[in-house]
């Protein structure tokens, strides 16, 4: 049942002491009529300066000195009732009760806390008694009532007092949505027709009300109806924005893509749609892009036109970026994350994205840029340091790299990827160094972190071997690299690297043949080790061939040049 405005209502007030003023003047009286005490009345003003602990503390003595001071057990009671101590409120809003029960403070404080406490019963029975005696608020405890009979499953009763509020409130939209979630309950679909008709008559120009009543007849199995209201509600509101989104999702439901693609344009041209709602409704063709070229141009399209409907609405920019991203169109991603800076600095998730694109461009020095503003905005953000640590890094701008990574490091405590990240950068950015120690230490210490990081399992692993110390964890941590991430081409190249290192060509000389196959034969280092393997396993002519192929692909490793001019290994 949406009962979002009753939930709202009731728990808010119930919260503050149900909005009660204080009592009054005869109220605030002890039912005995004795004075009332010193004590009271510091405890009153305890509370009135918002010194809740004396306050209470006051009241409980004011009850010690007079146990039939109602109005000590009200307050006392209404103040454990904001704390959300129900159970310890329950028994002195029930003497407040008992003591005065005519005082209408004290009777609504008590059907609350009983109300709170699962007592819906006893609750309601009060709140109905409350609207009774009080026309002006009636509206008010006439919702208190009907929301704990929904929530007690007395759903008659909450019909019967939904029709209470109506006499007070006229045909409210929510109660009438509110009535039809019990009628559907009890599957009294004829009577959910009739509720829709007051709305329909309400607001004849409403569409929602007319799908209520469609819904509503289908479910009564008054197809004939429902069909002939369906032609005159797609007649009667053929443009309307609402009617064109809950026609696409059915179209999608009911399995109709072409219907679905009709409608989708129509959504995506329209200027009533918001744009969430028609991501929303795009959404399915994201998944159906996936591997299919001709969903990916359909997606972009979308994408472009919720732009152009919509070109300053933030979310319709952001949608388009990712569509864009995803499509490897970088460039023009960029050109959207931008525009959701230039608007909104303060959302670091379009930073993020912003700062990737151009790590994966490798273009380094946007990316320092782009990082070092985001610093400014986000100092406490691990990734922006690390960002700039990696562009920093591939420029060889050592000292600035380290600076960066340790800050990363600093802020990363907590996130076990990030730091393993961060780790496994510092260490090879300290082996580029030759800084062997630190370079060793960083990895460990990833790896203490993160003992599944299948990049910091390889790196290490590799430049162990590039060493030629420690082969056998060497082998070990590449293998687990290899389970983790199965056929990464530069996984298995450093496996073969290793067992070359260990003399283990045939084994060596397949693993790298499996990396080469997996799109390897374009990586100017791969080539060059397996032409060094071939050269250990006694093909000479064939390890030359695969130098040559290294050169053209634009290696420039310091003994490439003397290899292919002397046919000869040098390491």
């Amino acid at each position: 049942m949406k009962l979002i405005h009753y939930i709202f209502v009731v728990c808010s007030l119930i919260a503050m002491g149900c909005g009660s003023s204080k009592p009054t003047t005869s109220a605030n009286a002890s039912s005995s009529k004795k004075k009332l005490s010193a004590t009271y009345f510091d405890a009153n003003k305890a509370r009135l300066a918002n010194e809740t602990t004396k306050a209470k503390e006051g009241y409980l003595a004011a009850i010690k000195e007079d146990p039939e001071n109602a109005s000590a057990y009200y307050y006392y009671g209404k103040m454990k009732m904001v704390d959300k101590a129900f159970d310890d409120a329950l028994p002195f809003a029930k003497k407040a009760f008992e003591l005065n029960a005519d005082n209408k403070f004290y009777k609504e404080l008590y059907a609350d806390a009983l109300a709170s406490g699962g007592n819906y019963k006893k609750a309601i029975t009060l709140y109905k008694e409350l609207a009774k005696s009080d026309s002006k608020l009636a509206e008010k405890y006439l919702r208190y009532a009907v929301y704990y009979e929904y929530q007690a499953g007395q759903y008659d009763n909450a019909l019967q007092t939904f029709d209470e509020l109506e006499k007070y409130y006229g045909v409210d939209d929510d109660l009438v949505k509110n009535k039809i979630n019990i009628l559907r309950k009890q599957k009294k679909y004829d009577d959910i027709v009739k509720e829709a008709d007051k709305l329909i008559v309400e607001n004849p120009n409403n569409v929602n009300n007319y799908l209520l009543k469609i819904d509503a007849l289908e479910d009564a199995k008054q197809l004939s109806k429902a069909q002939e209201l369906k032609l005159f509600v797609e007649d009667k509101f053929s443009d309307n924005a609402s009617l064109i989104s809950v026609n696409t999702l059915k179209a999608l439901t009911a399995h109709d893509t072409a219907k679905y693609f009709i409608l989708l344009q129509k959504a995506m041209d329209s200027k009533e749609l918001e744009s969430d709602e028609k991501i929303t409704l795009v959404l399915p063709v994201l998944q159906m892009s996936v591997n299919d070229s001709t969903m990916q141009k359909k997606l972009l399209s979308y994408g472009k036109k919720i732009v152009e409907v919509a070109p300053e609405d933030e979310k319709a920019i952001g949608f388009y970026a990712a569509v864009l991203y995803n499509a490897r169109q970088n460039d023009n991603a960029l050109v959207q994350y931008n525009k959701l800076l230039n608007k909104n600095p303060g959302n670091f998730d379009t930073w993020q994205q912003v700062m990737f694109i151009y790590a994966n461009q490798q273009n380094n020095d946007s990316l320092i840029s782009i990082s070092k503003r985001a610093m400014e905005l986000f100092p406490n953000q691990a990734l922006v340091y690390l960002m700039n640590g990696i562009g920093h890094q591939q420029k060889e701008n050592c000292f600035a790299a380290v600076k960066s990574l340790n800050r990363a490091l600093d802020y990363a405590e907590g996130n076990k990827d990030l730091e393993s990240q961060v780790l496994t950068s510092l260490g090879d950015l300290y082996n580029a160094q030759k800084n062997y120690a630190y370079s060793d230490s960083c990895f460990d210490r990833a790896l203490r972190v993160d003992p599944e990081d299948a990049t910091t399992l390889n790196n290490y692993a590799y430049f162990l071997s590039v060493r030629n110390i420690k082969l056998d964890q060497a082998e070990k941590m590449s293998r687990k690299s290899l389970a983790i991430r199965k056929g990464e081409k530069s996984f298995l190249d450093t496996y073969a690297w290793i067992l070359y290192k260990q003399g283990k060509l045939e084994d060596a000389k397949k693993t790298m043949q499996e990396a080469l196959d997996a799109d390897g034969e374009n990586d100017a280092a791969m080539l060059e080790h397996y032409g060094d393997i071939l050269y250990k396993s006694g093909d000479k002519a064939k390890a030359k061939s695969y130098w040559q192929q290294a050169k053209t692909k634009g290696s420039k490793a310091e003994l490439l040049d003397k290899k292919i001019a002397n046919g000869e290994l040098y390491e």
